[in-house]
């Protein structure tokens, strides 16, 4: 039950601060946007770890804001701040990604590492793909 509350909250503090960034825009230099879209199938929530220069930095989650499983067109938008990242070097970033399914408290896999060259003004594809018996993965697209 601490999970679900734990996976609650980080979603709405990462709602709050999405509706802060449509509220009051940063200049787009400022910013490093990804987008992820999500291919496989009777997925609710994805939660990331992110890296930077290999080391754990912070952690995430996205969903449907209505509890609906993700889909395609699910708008799963990570935009970031220059100063969300304390000066450090976003060009040695990296995430992880843990999908749930409906009802789980627990992750049903992780993904390997996604290592992104990243700079400010720029946005990245990311495109979540697989399931449970073949195993998940996360890659950059153009």
């Amino acid at each position: 039950m601490k999970r679900k509350k734990l996976g609650t909250i980080i979603l709405l503090i990462g709602t709050v601060v999405t509706i802060m960034f449509i509220l009051f825009p940063p200049d787009n230099n400022e910013i490093v946007t990804f987008k992820i879209k999500c291919e496989s199938k009777d997925i609710y929530k994805i939660f990331y770890t992110m890296y930077i220069d290999n080391e754990y930095y912070s952690k995430g989650g996205m969903a449907d804001l209505e509890g609906n499983v993700i889909t395609e067109e699910t708008n799963m938008t990570l935009t970031f701040p220059k100063g969300y990242f304390e000066d450090k070097d976003i060009s040695k970033i990296s995430f992880t990604f843990s999908p749930y399914g409906k009802d789980d408290i627990e992750e049903i896999a992780t993904t390997d590492m996604l290592k992104i060259n990243a700079e400010y003004g720029k946005t990245y594809n990311i495109t979540f793909s697989g399931d449970k018996e073949n195993g998940f993965k996360a890659e950059l697209k153009n």
